[in-house]
């Protein structure tokens, strides 16, 4: 019995040497996949609507005008 541990435990696991690269490719591809939906959103939602825009800029209830007032 502690034999046979002792044989499993000495074999060396080596993953294929492919797939380090794989991990990559996929990881790549995921990570620019994300960027695509980050820009198609910044562009398809953001900049081709122009009454979000401008609620998001003239809102007196926006955090970050209040933020940019002059204290009184």
């Amino acid at each position: 019995m502690i034999q046979t541990l002792f044989i499993i435990a000495s074999i060396e696991l080596n993953p294929h040497e492919g797939l380090g690269l794989g991990l990559l490719i996929l990881g790549a591809l995921f990570t620019a996949a994300v960027g695509v939906s980050v820009a198609s959103f910044y562009i398809d939602d953001y900049w081709s609507d122009e009454e979000y825009r401008n609620q998001l800029r003239f809102n007196k209830n926006n955090l970050n005008r209040r933020s940019l007032e002059k204290p009184r």
